[in-house]
C-alpha cells in the first residue's frame, strides 16, 4: 500500500520533471556574440535615383550588426566604423559614375574639355579634387559620427525558438534549425554565431 508520503512524493517528483521538460528552452545554448550583415547600397543608390543619376553600381554598402545574448541580456548594435569604411569604399568604386551623371545632368559630357569648362565655373583646381569634395560631403552626410547611438539593449526571454526582445518597440528573432537568428525589426538580419 501506498503510503501518503509516497504519493507526495511521487507527484512532487512528476511536478519537477513537467515543469523542467516544459521550459526545456535554455538562453544557455543561444547565449554568445553573432553577427550579421545588412545591404545598405540602396540607400545611397535611391538618393541618386532620385536626382535622375542612372549608376551600374560596383560592389555593395554593407552595414555590420553584432547581436550578444548572455543570459537574459541582449545587445544589438551597428558597426559604424565598419560600414563606414564599406560606404567610403563603394564611393571609390563609384565616384566616376556619380559625378558623370552630375556632368550629364548639367548638360555636358564626360569629356576632358567638358570636365575642364565644370571646373572653370567652381572653386576647385582639378575634377578629381571635385570628385574628393562630393566624396567626402556625401560621407559627411551619412553623419557615422552620430551613429553610435545606433545600439539597442535590454532583457529577452527565450522559448520555443522565440526570442522576445524587451524593449521600447518590442521584437521577436526566431533560432533556425541551423543555430542561425533572424531578427526582424525595420530591416531582417540573419546573425551567425561567432
Amino acid at each position: 500500500m501506498i503510503t501518503f508520503r509516497q504519493a507526495a512524493a511521487v507527484i512532487l517528483v512528476t511536478t519537477t520533471l513537467l515543469t523542467t521538460s516544459a521550459c526545456s528552452d535554455s538562453t544557455n545554448e543561444i547565449q554568445g556574440t553573432y553577427t550579421a550583415e545588412y545591404d545598405a547600397t540602396n540607400i545611397l543608390t535611391d538618393i541618386l535615383k532620385e536626382q535622375n543619376y542612372e549608376i551600374e553600381a560596383v560592389g555593395t554598402i554593407t552595414a555590420p550588426y553584432r547581436l550578444s545574448l548572455t543570459k537574459n541580456e541582449y545587445t544589438i548594435e551597428l558597426d559604424t566604423d565598419a560600414y563606414e569604411q564599406s560606404f567610403t569604399e563603394f564611393l571609390d568604386n563609384n565616384i566616376d559614375q556619380i559625378s558623370t551623371q552630375m556632368l550629364v545632368s548639367m548638360g555636358l559630357d564626360n569629356t576632358e574639355e567638358d570636365k575642364a569648362r565644370f571646373i572653370k565655373i567652381t572653386e576647385f583646381d582639378t575634377f578629381e579634387e571635385f570628385e574628393e569634395d562630393l566624396k567626402q560631403d556625401l560621407i559627411k552626410a551619412m553623419d557615422f559620427d552620430n551613429m553610435d547611438a545606433q545600439k539597442q539593449q535590454g532583457k529577452y526571454t527565450y522559448r520555443n525558438n522565440t526570442i522576445k526582445f524587451k524593449a521600447e518597440n518590442n521584437f521577436e528573432g526566431t533560432v533556425n534549425e541551423d543555430g542561425t537568428i533572424t531578427v526582424s525589426t525595420t530591416q531582417q538580419l540573419t546573425f551567425i554565431k561567432d
